[in-house]
């Protein structure tokens, strides 16, 4: 929502007390059991001001060759989104603020998001840099993405991927390094190093933070954040148009900070959600119709107030993923312990939690496994070798 729709009356509405609860789980997807491949996504949820507020946050690592730290880049992604909300509820904590301000002041408080993502990234590559592989032993992420360029590309890009993962680790023997100013050194020569850097940790992300009145939510690249009002779920902001089939916006684009997408949203009378649930997107991609999908997230979040939902989660999850997308899979959600009363015109009565399992026929059958090994999740498509 834009600042220009947050007028007085919004910024004056009434404040809802209600107490807030969160949880998340991150599982691994079938198809990187089958090939040993550890799950790229994390996550994170927290209560705030003793359940007057929560957030919550997921990031899906991509997980194909080319991206061979995307579980150390979508957990790098979680801790620099955290900071934002560190920061952000800080500010706001000064001084009464009006919806519009705290709009202004949420976009303003996310721009460093991406320079802070990167600094964790080049932190981690300075501190830990990748070791060629030898006698295939090695790091498993790389020796993949070094079989893979034989395979498609023969060992022309193998060995300039090699040299330049060798002249980068000299690199950092031979300078004092400030992962903040990275690539901008004087000293870095992009001819010889490469561009595989940012690449190798790519990443998408979706947050959000509630309050008494409003919350606030950004996203960058594919996923799902759904918003459950009057028992009925629907997307809190629709997924971007520009992740299409297996390219999505990734906070290792070049343009990241472009493609970051973030709102403020009052919760005046008749708009309060009840819950509000994020998935990473092979959860919605294992459902042959959205509503199948939008039922789950129904389901999960009226269990949560009754049941330990971190354990059903952590039954569901592995099995959607089964007969689904066989793709990590990751839910994040908050949830107000107290209902607000509804209107008649606020929708049905919310699913009951009765059922101990998922029923099958909400995932959709036949659903494609294929995820690294088949070039699922190319995001970064227009990216070239090494």
């Amino acid at each position: 929502m834009s600042a220009a729709s947050l007028d007085d009356n919004q910024a004056t509405a009434s404040r809802h007390i209600r107490s807030w609860q969160t949880a998340h789980v991150s599982t691994v997807g079938a198809a990187h059991l089958r090939t040993g491949v550890p799950c790229q996504d994390s996550s994170d949820s927290r209560t705030l001001d003793g359940g007057g507020g929560a957030f919550a946050v997921v990031a899906d690592g991509h997980g194909s060759e080319r991206h061979f730290r995307s579980d150390r880049g979508s957990l790098f992604a979680v801790r620099a989104m955290v900071a934002v909300f560190d920061s952000f509820q800080d500010q706001v904590s000064k001084g009464e603020l009006s919806l519009a301000d705290r709009y202004a002041l949420w976009e303003q408080t996310a721009k460093p998001l991406v320079a802070s993502w990167r600094a964790k990234m080049y932190a981690d590559l300075i501190s830990d840099p990748p070791r060629i592989p030898d006698h295939n032993k090695g790091e498993p992420g790389l020796l993949r993405l070094v079989e893979h360029l034989r395979a498609r590309s023969g060992y022309v890009q193998v060995y300039r991927l090699l040299d330049q993962i060798r002249a980068f680790e000299e690199f950092v023997h031979a300078h004092d390094l400030d992962p903040h100013s990275l690539p901008a050194d004087p000293n870095w020569d992009a001819e010889r190093l490469g561009n595989w850097h940012t690449k190798a940790y790519g990443t998408t992300l979706l947050a959000v933070l509630v309050n008494d009145d409003a919350l606030h939510w950004l996203q960058i690249g594919d996923g799902a954040m759904v918003q459950i009002i009057g028992g009925q779920a629907g997307y809190l902001t629709p997924p971007p148009p520009d992740a299409i089939a297996n390219a999505t916006p990734s906070l290792c684009d070049d343009n990241a900070g472009e493609q970051i997408r973030c709102g403020t949203e009052p919760m005046t009378s008749g708009r309060i959600p009840s819950a509000l649930v994020l998935v990473t997107d092979g959860l919605p991609n294992s459902y042959e119709r959205e509503s199948g999908f939008f039922q789950f997230c129904q389901e999960v979040a009226d269990r949560a107030r009754t049941n330990d939902i971190i354990d059903d989660l952590g039954r569901w999850l592995p099995e959607i993923s089964r007969q689904g997308s066989g793709d990590d899979m990751t839910v994040a959600l908050a949830w107000a312990t107290e209902v607000p009363s509804r209107s008649p015109n606020d929708g049905e009565d919310p699913l009951s939690p009765t059922a101990d399992e998922l029923p099958d026929h909400t995932v959709a059958e036949g659903g494609s496994h294929d995820t690294d090994e088949q070039g699922r999740k190319e995001r970064d498509h227009h990216a070239q070798g090494g």
